[in-house]
């Protein structure tokens, strides 16, 4: 590259002298050094550059990149997914949703989880929803996304709390405290249709 730069140089000097001699030494303008560069710059652009010669890979470069192409590729960092919901469209936990989907009624109990009272009325609830063949959800009131999210729609503020839906979602008692098996059996058969 430098070599063509100063061959190119040298044929516009040597054109530059030519016609300050033909003029018979009359001055003319003659080009700027920064349009010689300018010119001898768009000559190297204008001619290709020879590529090197190919050369031969060693054995040792050889087995390398055979081993490059005989791994596998690296696996794409899998997509971000988005999370799922927790709450139906109608602002039900899904757990509560699908279990409408499933049964005429359902027996709901809203507890917080270590508390005494709390596993005993969990315990009754469960106990009276199989009596009365109905459906049995437990919400945790600490699970912001679940039993939280049901507390705030319909106003609870302490546990426990016995909730009985019908279909489609159709909040049909509720009782704040513990209740005995019976009575939860016989909430959730006054409940059906």
């Amino acid at each position: 590259m430098i070599a063509i730069a100063g061959l190119a140089a040298a044929v516009i000097g040597g054109v530059g002298s030519f016609l300050l001699a033909r003029s018979g030494g009359e001055t003319t303008p003659v080009a700027s050094a920064a349009v010689l560069q300018q010119r001898a710059a768009a000559a190297r652009q204008a001619t290709p550059a020879k590529a090197a010669p190919a050369t031969k890979p060693t054995p040792k470069a050889a087995k390398a990149a055979k081993a490059a192409q005989a791994k596998p590729a690296a696996k794409a960092a899998p997509e971000a997914k988005e999370p799922k919901p927790t709450v139906a469209p109608n602002g039900f936990p899904l757990s509560l949703a699908a279990a409408l989907n499933r049964h005429e009624v359902v027996v709901v109990s809203l507890a917080t989880p270590g508390g005494r009272v709390d596993e005993l009325a969990l315990a009754e609830a469960r106990a009276g929803a199989k009596a009365a063949g109905s459906g049995f959800v437990l919400l945790d009131a600490l699970d912001e996304l679940e039993g939280g999210a049901l507390a705030r729609l319909i106003g609870v503020r302490k546990t426990p709390v016995l909730l009985v839906y019908a279909n489609p979602d159709r909040l049909v008692l509720t009782i704040d405290g513990y209740v005995d098996a019976d009575t939860v059996a016989q909430a959730a058969e006054n409940a059906a249709p």
